[in-house]
């Protein structure tokens, strides 16, 4: 049996909001809007004003347009007070890979957000409107020790900027253990996992996202994944290198020895 893990490397790369792009057509909705929120988070909280410092991954949906994309989207706080916001040149055009951008960092006065929300996506394709199908409550991750320079010269609060931080990297990956029966059998498969890890480098949340077809190696699989060790996703230095939430993930191939 083989377990490998496979992530792409990391690049470093940011740059300013620009406007909201007039868009000629509009694209009405189906089931789902095109892109996700995946995560947001609270990464830090500043020293000197006591903002809020947050990260917020975007995903496309698949088979959908990949963008770049321009996103409006809105901020709720726990007194109800709505902030909107937009980014735009999140996702590539084409396959959605590590160094592409899809995570915004924004800074806001407080740090007490409890949702993120899309408003609308817009492309060359044309605008797109979500609304409450996209809110992303946070459930996790919404309070930090982390502290960052809320006097930077980078920060603007209330004006988000895109941002690829470096990526977690598996520092001891626990080793699943191929269940006897289904190894005399012949069960073979591959198993993908995707492990949310935690700023502590912990494994926080771990889901298959592709099954071998067999529940007991998929099982198998989850579990030693549950059980590995990660160094974490963090921020470029230039935005203070806070360690952050992120996702990482994992493919264990149980093949029998011929």
């Amino acid at each position: 049996m083989i377990a490998r893990s496979l992530i792409a490397s990391s690049l470093l790369l940011l740059s300013p909001v620009k406007a909201l792009g007039h868009q000629t057509a509009t694209i009405t909705p189906a089931a789902a809007c095109r892109v996700s929120i995946d995560l947001a988070q609270l990464v830090a909280v500043g020293t000197t004003h006591g903002y809020g410092e947050y990260l917020i991954q975007f995903s496309a949906a698949p088979a959908s347009d990949t963008g770049p994309f321009t996103i409006r989207f809105s901020a709720g706080d726990s007194a109800g007070t709505t902030t909107t916001l937009s980014v735009d040149g999140i996702g590539p055009g084409g396959l959605w890979e590590d160094t592409i951008p899809r995570d915004a960092l924004v800074v806001l006065p407080a740090p007490d957000i409890r949702w993120f929300e899309i408003e609308t996506d817009s492309t060359q394709m044309g605008d797109e409107t979500c609304g409450a199908a996209t809110r992303y409550v946070m459930t996790k991750f919404f309070s930090t020790r982390e502290a960052f320079d809320d006097t930077a010269a980078w920060v603007k609060v209330g004006s988000p900027v895109r941002v690829v931080p470096l990526s977690a990297t598996l520092a001891n990956g626990s080793q699943p253990k191929y269940p006897d029966l289904l190894k005399e059998e012949g069960v073979q498969g591959d198993v993908v996992v995707s492990v949310l890890v935690g700023p502590d480098g912990r494994p926080k949340d771990v889901r298959v996202t592709t099954s071998s077809g067999n529940k007991d190696l998929d099982g198998v699989a989850m579990d030693a994944a549950g059980r590995s060790a990660f160094a974490p996703k963090h921020l470029p230095a230039a935005f203070g290198g806070s360690p952050v939430a992120g996702f990482y993930e994992i493919t264990y191939t149980f093949e029998v020895d011929q």
